[in-house]
C-alpha cells in the first residue's frame, strides 16, 4: 500500500482523539463499564485508558518507523531507537522513577494507588482506618482512594485541586475558614437546624402545612429561587411522610462523615497536619460508632440525610451513591470488609499496671 505511512497515521490521530474523549467522559463520570457503573479511578477502567494509550502510542510509532525506515535505510532506524530508548531511560532515572509500563501515564488518576493501598493495609486493621473506612461511601462516590489519607498522593497538583474543591464547595478560603467549618460540623453542623425544622412542621396542622406550602412558593422565607424552594416542599414532604424514618435519624453521620472528608482535603491542602487530621477524625469516629449499629445502617442515613438536605442533587446522582454503596457492600476489597465496624478505637488502661 503506497499510503500505508499516512493511513496509519490517520488511524493514530483518530485513536488519539477517541482516547483524550474518552479520558474527559471518565473523568466526569460519563463513561459507563459493563456493569452499567461509571468507571472511576478505583474500577479497571484505568487499565483500559492504558491499554488505549498503548494502542495509540504504538500506531503513531509503526507508522514512524515505516516512514523513517522508507526514507533513510534500516541504519539510521536502528541507531534513533537506540538513541530514543537511552532519551528515556535517562528521563526516568533523573526522575527518580523506574521504568514500568504502569508509571508511564502520571496523570492519569490511578487505580494502581488504590490497589497499592490495600496491598499495603495491615493484617490487623489499625484505629486510624475506621474512618477513612467510615468515609469510603464518600471516597468511593468522588473516586478518592480508601486508605491514603488526603484521598491522593501528596503533590503540588493534588493540593490545588483539594484547596479549589474547598473553596467550590465550602467557600474555605484560607485555614482560618477551614477550621470554622469544621468547629461549626463538630459542635452543630445541619442537625442542629434540620431537628429544629422537623420539630416544627411535625406539629403543623394540615391546614397549617397548606398555608405554609403556599408560602414557600410565594418566596417567603429567604427562598428566592426555584431550587430553594423546591428542596424546602421536598423536605416538608419528607417530614410529613416520614420518608426513611427522617424524624427520628440524628443527623450525625452527614455532619461527621463529611468532616472527615473535610479533614482528608484539608491535610492534602496544607491546612493541617496529619496527626492532628487524624485526631480529630477519631474524636467523631467515636461518636459515630456509638450511635450505629454497622456501616451500612451509617451510610444509609447519611443518603437519607443528603436526600433532607438537597433533593436537587440526589436527583442528579443519587443512582451513582447507591452503586457505591452496593459496591462497598459487596466487595471483598471494600473497606468494610477490611475494617470492622466495632474495632475498638482506644485502648483500655490496664488497673494492674496503670497503661
Amino acid at each position: 500500500m503506497e499510503n500505508q505511512p499516512l493511513f496509519i497515521a490517520t488511524l493514530a490521530a483518530v485513536a488519539v482523539i477517541l482516547l483524550l474523549l474518552g479520558r474527559r467522559g471518565i473523568r466526569r463520570r460519563q463513561v459507563m463499564g459493563g456493569s452499567g457503573n461509571p468507571l472511576t479511578p478505583s474500577q479497571g477502567g484505568y487499565y483500559l485508558i492504558v491499554g488505549g494509550y498503548l494502542i495509540g502510542g504504538l500506531m503513531v510509532l509503526l507508522a514512524t518507523l515505516v516512514q523513517v525506515q522508507k526514507t533513510y535505510g534500516s541504519g539510521i532506524l536502528t541507531a534513533g531507537l537506540v538513541l530514543l530508548l537511552l532519551i528515556a531511560w535517562a528521563i526516568f532515572r533523573l526522575r527518580g522513577k523506574k521504568v514500568s509500563l504502569l508509571s508511564l501515564p502520571q496523570r492519569i488518576p490511578s487505580f494502581r494507588f488504590r490497589r497499592k493501598a490495600l496491598k499495603a493495609a495491615p493484617a490487623a486493621p489499625t484505629p486510624s482506618m475506621w474512618p477513612l473506612a467510615a468515609a469510603a461511601l464518600v471516597s468511593g462516590a468522588r473516586g478518592m482512594d480508601y486508605f491514603q489519607l488526603g484521598g491522593a498522593p501528596p503533590s503540588p497538583r493534588a493540593q490545588a485541586l483539594a484547596q479549589r474543591k474547598l473553596r467550590r464547595e465550602w467557600e474555605i478560603e484560607s485555614e482560618d475558614d477551614f477550621f470554622e467549618t469544621l468547629d461549626w460540623l463538630f459542635e452543630s453542623g445541619h442537625r442542629t437546624e434540620f431537628h429544629a425544622f422537623i420539630q416544627k412542621v411535625s406539629t403543623l396542622n394540615p391546614e397549617e402545612v397548606r398555608q405554609y406550602r403556599e408560602e414557600i412558593t410565594l418566596g417567603m422565607y429567604g427562598l428566592d429561587t426555584e431550587q430553594e424552594q423546591e428542596e424546602e416542599l421536598h423536605r416538608v414532604e419528607m417530614i410529613r411522610s416520614n420518608k426513611d424514618n427522617v424524624r427520628y435519624i440524628s443527623f450525625f453521620a452527614w455532619d461527621y462523615l463529611r468532616l472527615i472528608e473535610i479533614c482528608r482535603l484539608g491535610f492534602l491542602a496544607g491546612y493541617i497536619e496529619e496527626d492532628e487530621a487524624l485526631a480529630r477524625m477519631l474524636s467523631v469516629s467515636q461518636v459515630l460508632q456509638s450511635r450505629y449499629d454497622s456501616w451500612a445502617e451509617m451510610a444509609r442515613q447519611f443518603l437519607v440525610a443528603r436526600e433532607f438536605w438537597s433533593c436537587v442533587e440526589t436527583q442528579k446522582d443519587g443512582a451513582q451513591w447507591e452503586r457505591t454503596l452496593d459496591r462497598l457492600a459487596e466487595d471483598e476489597q471494600s473497606p468494610w470488609k477490611i475494617v470492622p465496624f466495632n474495632l475498638p478505637l482506644y485502648q483500655r488502661k490496664d488497673p494492674a499496671s496503670g497503661v
